[in-house]
């Protein structure tokens, strides 16, 4: 799940295994490592957020 972290309230609580900070290629590489995993993973973005088309 990618959260835009200037969505959330100020003292909003999340619960996660593992909070990726930054969605650049090395957040985004592990993110994909990881999806496959039991783990509970987010990652955490405050940057643009720019939607693609596929």
């Amino acid at each position: 799940m990618i959260i835009d972290a200037n969505e959330l309230d100020d003292g909003a609580s999340l619960s996660y295994d593992l909070c990726i900070i930054g969605s650049g290629p090395a957040g985004t590489t592990i993110a994909n490592e990881l999806r496959r995993s039991k783990l509970r993973v987010c990652v955490l973005e405050s940057g643009q957020f720019k939607k693609t088309k596929h």
